[in-house]
This record gives C-alpha cells, structure tokens and sequence, in this order.
C-alpha cells in the first residue's frame, strides 16, 4: 500500500481543516493510500483527534508551545525534525503533503541529504508578511530559508483565500506560479442546517468560539456595547486559552449578560452553535494576515445558520456579505460600534433563506484527486 505523509508541526487538534482534511480522506483519496500524521503531542486540555480511517495512522513527537521556554521548544523542534526524516525515510510515501514553513524543515533535508525526489504539496495556515519575517525568530528564519530552496520545485501551493495567496507569491517572487492554488477553511458538509424560517428575537444571543486577546481583537469594545444593550444582548464566549488580561477584564464587569464558557470540542460545535442567533469575529486587523483573512468562524457560523458580524477592517470578508438572504453576513464598524443599529442587522424581512455550500468535500476535492 502506497503512503502519504502528512507533516503539521504544531497539534492537529488545533487545526480544525487538518481535521477536516483527513476526515475527508476516506470519502475522496484512493483505498490504497496510507496516511501518516507527524505532528507535535496537543495541550492535556484538548481532546485527541481520533481518524474515522482505518488507513491512517498519527504519530505525536515531542511537544510545542511558547509555554515550553527556549530550551523545551528547542528539544521540541529537533526530537519532530529527527522523527520526521526517520518516518519519511521508513514508509518511503509517494507524496509529501506539510503545512506552514516550521514543517517544511524534513521535506528540504530529505531532498538534499537523501535525495529524494517524492512530490510535495504545501498549504498555509496563515499568511506571514515581509516586515513579520524580519522580526521573527533566528531558527524561523534559518528554516524559511531552507523552505524558498525547495518552493518552486512544489506539486501545489495554497492558501486559503485568493488574497492570501497573491500576496504570498509576490513576496516570494513566484507570480504567476502554475501550481498554486485557493483552498478555505470550509467545515463538513453534514454540519450545514437545511431549514431556517426563525426571526431573530430579543434577547438576541451571540456566540463567539476562539482566541481571545484585548490587544488584538475588538473584545472591549464589543463588550461596552453589550452592556450598554440593557439585556437585548447576551454573549457567550467559549475559548481554550483565553488571554489573562482578557479574563480579567470580562470577570471585572460583572454582568449576567456576558458570560466566558469552557470550549467545547470540534465535533461538539454545531450542536452549541445552533443555541445563538449571531456568530460574531472580532480581529482588529493589526497585521495584514488578519486584513486579508476569512476566518473558519464565519463558514462555521454561516453553515450552522447563524447571522455573521465582522469586522470592517476585514477586506477579503467583503465578497461574502449577504444580499437579500439570512444568515445575514455583514460588516460592522467596531471602532464605532455605537452607531450600529441593531434593528436593522436582525430583521429578516423579505429575505430568503440560502446557505451556502462551503462544505470540506469541495475545498479538499482537487488537492486529494492530486495526490491520489
């Protein structure tokens, strides 16, 4: 049986569209492929990821995280690097698929010290700009070194937004590059609602899922505006690391109206989603991978049927905002958010109901047919 190797040097478990990808496997990639995960062991805290296939197997080397200090992520990165190159070398796959530069280290090693000429395809979480990359970590900048050697000589490119990738591939000299390619963050098919004929009522409840920070994201502002909603407004926050400063904040206003839950895990999440009538996104857009960024949030909320609020500062939302149909996705002024009239966000009239088919099956359907 013919093997993939997939390398993510950071926890699948973070990641939902790894786990969407490899949920996928069984439905879209030939019965005679093996799969073989290398990542990094997740936080205690998170649920393991357990394969719906039997043909693939996940090995977990070493640990990351800034929590480990500059020693432990230094162990970190060597003992994956090591195990890597080892597992790449024992199952000899037929292609190579790594996410972000950190995991592009054993795919540039095996080339150059073993020679090896496995095809390779390459997709990235996020997009990194030049100014970013000069104040990153000497080993990040040692590595990305190592990965420009190897970019054009890749079987696929991606990113998850065309935005991204335009800007990847000017910064990297690679325009008009033949193998790149778009692929979202689109959840599972099965999560989509198939009915919606609910108003939207008060007390409206929000739901918001992910990081939390006050520096970065628009949490103090959006929560004065609930305050000050008088309970029109209530808004649950589930997140997994919640920044300190952010806790202390929410905790020191001490309303019933916005509450900070436990997360819930992946799998877990249409059945809490469907309990709101609003998914709200609230970066700040301070770098510009969070200008030129759609969130997985919006197609997780949007598919579930709930209204999406983002921010204005989004550019690459923009194309998806709502014209005549609920879920409503629209953007709103956080840094005025006073001037948001919610009457008119929530009112459904004369709309019709449509989501939108941002299903993983798509998204993943021409990287698998390639490396199948």
């Amino acid at each position: 049986m013919s093997a993939v190797v997939l390398l993510h040097f950071s926890p699948v478990e973070m990641y939902p569209p790894v786990m969407n990808l490899l949920d996928q496997v069984g439905k879209l990639s030939h019965a005679d492929k093996k799969w073989i995960v290398v990542s990094t062991a997740p936080d205690a805290s998170l649920e393991r990821f357990q394969p719906n296939d039997s043909r693939i197997q996940v090995f977990r080397f070493g640990r990351s995280g800034r929590y480990l200090g500059r020693f432990g992520r230094a162990i970190g990165y060597v003992r994956f690097y090591i195990m890597a190159c080892f597992t790449i070398l024992r199952f000899r796959p037929g292609a190579i698929l790594y996410y972000e530069t950190l995991s592009s280290l054993p795919v540039f090693l095996c080339r150059k010290l073993f020679l090896m000429r496995t095809l390779f395809y390459i997709h990235f979480h996020e997009y990194i700009s030049p100014e970013e990359h000069k104040m990153a970590s000497f080993w990040f900048k040692w590595v990305r070194k190592r990965e420009k050697s190897i970019l054009p000589f890749a079987s696929w490119v991606s990113h998850t937004n065309r935005n991204r990738l335009d800007l990847f591939l000017h910064d990297e000299g690679l325009a008009g590059f033949p193998r790149a390619y778009v692929m979202p963050n689109y959840p599972p098919a099965d999560w989509a609602v198939s009915l919606s004929d609910r108003s939207i009522k008060f007390p409206i409840r929000v739901v918001y899922a992910g990081a939390l920070s006050l520096d970065t994201m628009y949490v103090a502002e959006f929560a004065d505006w609930v305050m000050r909603q008088d309970g029109k407004v209530i808004w649950d926050i589930y997140s997994l690391h919640p920044e300190e400063a952010a806790i202390s904040y929410l905790s020191g206003l001490k309303t019933e109206h916005i509450r900070l839950n436990k997360p819930v895990s992946y799998r877990q999440m249409p059945e809490m989603l469907r309990r709101y009538d609003v998914g709200v996104i609230l970066y700040k857009g301070h770098i510009p991978n969070f200008i030129w960024n759609v969130p997985n949030k919006l197609y997780e909320y949007h598919i579930n049927g709930l209204d999406v609020w983002f921010p204005t500062i989004m550019k690459a939302c923009d194309p998806l905002v709502s014209e005549g149909s609920f879920p409503k996705i629209i953007p709103v002024d956080f840094e005025n958010i006073s001037g948001f009239t919610i009457d008119k966000a929530i009112d459904r009239s004369g709309l019709v109901f449509r989501i939108n088919s941002w299903f993983s099956d798509i998204s993943y359907a021409d990287l698998l047919s390639q490396i199948a």
